[in-house]
């Protein structure tokens, strides 16, 4: 998960969270130091109203980058 996170953009990452299940964003927010939380944390508060195709876009890319390290035996 760390190694995934760190392929993705803050803002991405807050974008894809948005209206997420509290055990996703739990497993997030456990792998990243308690710096990146706190901006994590900003970020969604930052971001307002996100439309539906904004959060499925970063999550498509989050799914994306699964499946690469997944390809290359990563994960």
């Amino acid at each position: 998960v760390q190694g995934l996170l760190a392929q993705l953009n803050l803002k991405n990452i807050a974008v894809a969270l948005k209206g997420a299940d509290e055990r996703i964003t739990g497993k997030v927010t456990n792998n990243i130091s308690s710096r990146a939380r706190e901006l994590l944390q900003e970020e969604i508060g930052l971001l307002g109203t996100v439309s539906s195709a904004q959060v499925e876009e970063a999550r498509k890319e989050v799914v994306t980058l699964i499946r690469q390290g997944e390809e290359e035996g990563k994960f």
